[in-house]
């Protein structure tokens, strides 16, 4: 905010301290590193990323084979094994082989699930980065509104002083006393408002860095923020919107879920073909009358046959057609959804950046200089009381507005990053 120069006496009335000055100051990247270490949500979304890329060695892979141990053709009465040539103990082993390239299908297939999630555990913690600047911001406001509210109430209190005194002497109505009084207590009032909400905001504040703990940031103030400088020349609705589609986690994942669903289109397609089943079996014999025992091997090669084909794999293939038209129309959808979004913080920001030239170029100097010219010019009777509540007002309304201007501006920087997925500045 461009500095206003007053004399030290005017400087000392109508400026209020500095949050740059407060030793209680929450730093925003401070919270920020919090934030990402501690958010549960934040973690969980971290670990189904590794649940998912865990998924992708087991599809691509035989299903274990089976060992088995058979015993052969032994007789009822005895459980003999040298009575008669027939009998003896098999050993086998069976695997089941998909035709080739049915696993690898389903290995793209988790594979592009999990780089989905990837992509959803960075959305989520741009998003996170967005919402603890938003309440940062916020609840910075709400600081800068309570400082200007006490400012005002401090000075309707050093008038009613004053006043009270011309009401003894005679020179001065009861009225006027009884209205700077009730404009004292509105500001108390509205002072009683701006500390609930900041206390709700820090709570927020707390809860986005996953601390359940409310009261830990209960004391402290953010800092003022430093205005981000933007070259809209550069920087413009265009841009922002060809980096996020090439960028933005969202349009990330809607990509994968599409690559996704194609690869479990082309699993449905090749389902009609036939699994393989191979066994190797070696069988221990005994000698017994008439027969020398003598060991046998044996194989089998087994084919499924897709005869329920109708009612099976072509209803698989109708689901996984639905499904790839289904992640294509999400993500044109995401698409639309994500320029619509940047046109409307682009809109704001413009406006935010236009406010803020206006207040520093004219409406501050001009209202904090009104108000000190009118609070000597009341004291001198020169204008009415009315008047100077009038000028305490609009200082206030021009002070708040500033502020709230600055935060939209900075919360719509960090809506168009988190939607670009990059600093303005990069693009």
């Amino acid at each position: 905010m461009a500095a206003l120069v007053f004399g030290e006496a005017d400087r000392t009335e109508v400026r209020a301290p500095s949050l740059k000055t407060n030793p209680n100051s929450i730093h925003l990247n401070e919270l920020i590193e919090e934030a990402l270490n501690n958010n549960a949500e934040l973690a969980a979304l971290k670990h189904e990323v590794t649940v998912r890329d865990s998924q992708i060695g087991p599809k691509g892979s035989y299903e274990d084979p089976m060992v088995a141990v058979e015993a052969m053709n032994f007789p009822v009465n005895n459980l003999r094994r040298d009575q008669f040539g027939m009998t003896g103990v098999q050993l086998s082993l069976t695997q089941k082989i998909p035709f080739p390239g049915k696993l690898s299908k389903l290995s793209r297939v988790a594979s592009y699930s999990k780089d989905s999630q990837s992509s959803l555990f960075d959305k989520k913690r741009l998003e996170l980065v967005r919402d603890i600047k938003k309440a940062y911001y916020g609840l910075f406001v709400l600081t800068k509104r309570r400082e200007i509210l006490t400012e005002q109430k401090d000075l309707v209190r050093q008038i009613l002083a004053s006043a009270r005194n011309q009401y003894a002497l005679g020179k001065m109505a009861q009225a006027e006393v009884l209205s700077f009084q009730v404009e004292e207590t509105n500001y108390l009032d509205q002072l009683l408002s701006v500390e609930r909400e900041m206390r709700d905001m820090q709570g927020e504040i707390n809860h986005l860095i996953g601390r359940a703990d409310h009261q830990h940031y209960m004391a402290l103030s953010p800092d003022e923020p430093v205005k981000s400088h933007i070259d809209f020349s550069k920087v413009t609705q265009e841009s922002i919107v060809k980096t996020a589609l090439d960028k933005n986690p969202s349009i990330r994942a809607a990509h994968a879920e599409t690559e996704a669903a194609e690869a479990s289109l082309s699993y449905a397609q090749w389902n009609y073909l036939p699994d393989f089943e191979f066994k190797l079996g070696y069988t221990f014999r005994q000698p017994s009358p008439g027969d020398a025992g003598t060991d046998f091997v044996s194989g089998m090669v087994g084919i499924s046959v897709p005869i329920w084909a109708l009612s099976k794999q072509s209803e698989e293939r109708r689901g996984a057609e639905a499904l790839k038209m289904k992640s294509e129309a999400m993500l044109s959808e995401t698409r639309n959804e994500l320029s619509h979004r940047v046109h409307l913080a682009f809109a704001s920001l413009e406006e935010a950046s236009e406010r803020l030239k206006l207040y520093d170029s004219g409406v501050l100097p001009l209202v904090r200089q009104a108000v000190v010219a009118g609070k000597a010019a009341y004291l001198t009777r020169k204008i009415e009381y009315s008047t100077l509540l009038n000028l305490l007002n609009r200082r206030f309304q021009a002070e708040n507005s500033y502020y709230e201007a600055l935060t939209t501006y900075q919360i719509k920087v960090a809506e168009l990053e988190a939607l670009a997925g990059a600093p303005l500045e990069e693009l």
